[in-house]
């Protein structure tokens, strides 16, 4: 009877010690998803955000010259206000991703 016992109360204290180990390994994994996760939000908004600066910048490096002076100046401030306007919209939707 005591041999009975003695496994019993080994197998229960195995299942129990095991049970906690795989409890605490699954709480650690959880967590660096977690951190994985967030950091591929955070490179998700810096990615659009650069994507807005890119399409500010290929706008800024078009120069044209202007008919009376011959002076170049960024193609942008030819199109008008409303155009000009649209072209900050996008400025300030970068700046909206800032972190």
């Amino acid at each position: 009877m005591d041999k009975i016992t003695l496994i019993l109360t080994s197998s229960v204290i195995a299942a129990i010690v095991s049970a906690i180990i795989s409890a605490i390994v699954s709480l650690k994994l959880k967590q660096i998803d977690y951190k994985n996760d967030y950091y591929k939000e955070i490179i998700s908004k810096r990615l659009n955000a650069y994507q807005f600066l890119e399409n500010q910048i290929a706008v800024l490096k078009s120069t044209v010259l202007d008919d009376s002076d011959r002076k170049p100046y960024h193609m942008i401030f030819s199109y008008g206000e409303k155009k000009l306007n649209k072209f900050q919209d996008n400025l300030f939707l970068a700046m909206s991703y800032s972190i």
